[in-house]
């Protein structure tokens, strides 16, 4: 039996997890030129580091929502054609585990954060705000559409449930990153600001 090959949806899907993470060569720059001012410090008022795992300050999105993203993806897989022997079938091509894409998504979520900071930052702005009310304002939801290859008329949900997902991490570490800070704050609004900024 010859092996499977390589259909034009497995690449369409190897591609979308590589797009996902196109920008990580960038956002490692990115961070290295923001962490030379200095590790961010933890927040005494925390009581408590953030545990080892978001250290270095990795945001992962949770399975639910990288199942959204994919479902909800411009370019679904096409069943392929499978021989075997004398038969052919039609199979569903798999997507790529959910783990995956969940950090690539926080990837993007992160890399997209940064660069909200640094234009902050550019322009003398103390920090940039990217979710009010309890959703990302319209820049950075439109951004991320424009990083995550989700069909915009079907993302509300994702948008969501990344939202919520975003908030429980930062409760959760206090949102620390090596190029700077998320902060959630009582009125459900989150700004992006440099590590060792005023939290008000």
């Amino acid at each position: 039996m010859p092996p499977p090959t390589q259909t034009n949806s497995d690449a369409r899907m190897q591609q979308f997890v590589s797009m996902l993470s196109k920008h990580k060569a960038a956002v490692d720059r990115l961070i290295e030129q923001m962490q030379a001012a200095g590790p961010a410090k933890p927040d005494p008022a925390a009581g408590t580091a953030p545990p080892a795992e978001h250290a270095a300050g990795r945001f992962t999105a949770s399975p639910a929502v990288a199942r959204l993203f994919l479902e909800n993806s411009i370019e679904q897989p096409e069943p392929q054609t499978v021989v075997r022997g004398n038969t052919m079938a039609l199979e569903s091509a798999p997507h790529p585990p959910d783990h995956e894409v969940a950090g690539a998504i926080g990837e993007e979520v992160a890399a997209l954060g940064a660069n909200y900071l640094r234009r902050a930052q550019a322009t003398g702005e103390g920090a940039a705000v990217i979710a009010r009310g309890g959703r990302f304002v319209p820049p950075f939801a439109a951004d991320l559409l424009d990083r995550l290859p989700i069909d915009p008329y079907r993302s509300a949900d994702a948008l969501e449930q990344l939202h919520a997902d975003l908030v429980r991490f930062i409760d959760a570490t206090g949102g620390r990153f090596g190029w700077g800070r998320l902060r959630h704050h009582a009125d459900g609004s989150i700004t992006v600001t440099p590590p060792d900024a005023d939290p008000t």
